[in-house]
């Protein structure tokens, strides 16, 4: 409410989440999450950015980035399936770099100073893992529906104790 997005998380995508969670697929639940979860951040941001408020909207982004993958970390520790998540972790060293360069646009903002530099900390961590040297990135620009993805062959690779850094700093980032 103190930012304005209200609009975004409306009662319709709240009842769109409870029949999500409902569901018993486990795929088609998670699918569905993401597609509400990704509609509403779009709605937030334009809306933010339509009332230039665009260094918000990247606060908030960090914020979501920082709690997906501090939910990933926290997984990982009690899963069977801790290997998928370490690759959903070391994957996220792509996001974490064009993260960094959003915020880089506003760093001379106070609030995105502290957040900028726990990023780069965290790049450092990232920048231990291992890529393949022959990735390609793919980038397709769907203009009619105004989002670009990324893509690729990109190959990383994070032994245990790589990830246990990630952790370790995403929780005490997310602490701050």
């Amino acid at each position: 409410e103190d930012l304005g997005i209200t609009a975004a998380f409306n009662s319709e995508t709240m009842n769109r989440i409870d029949s999500s969670l409902a569901k018993k697929n486990d795929k088609e639940k998670d699918d569905d999450l993401q597609q509400i979860v990704s509609e509403a951040y779009l709605t937030a941001n334009a809306f933010l950015k339509d009332n230039e408020r665009a260094k918000t909207a990247s606060l908030i982004l960090a914020g979501g980035w920082v709690e997906g993958l501090y939910l990933a970390a926290s997984l990982s520790k009690n899963s069977e399936k801790s290997q998928d998540l370490f690759m959903m972790m070391a994957e996220q060293k792509f996001s974490l770099e064009n993260l960094v360069g959003l915020l880089e646009n506003y760093e001379e903002d106070p609030q995105i100073i502290e957040v900028l530099k726990d990023m780069n900390e965290l790049m450092v961590i990232y920048n231990k893992i291992e890529e393949s040297s022959n990735a390609s990135v793919e980038v397709k620009t769907d203009t009619v529906e105004n989002v670009t993805e990324i893509g690729g062959d990109a190959i990383v690779t994070m032994p245990p104790e790589i990830a246990r850094e990630i952790s370790d700093k995403i929780s005490a980032i997310r602490a701050s």
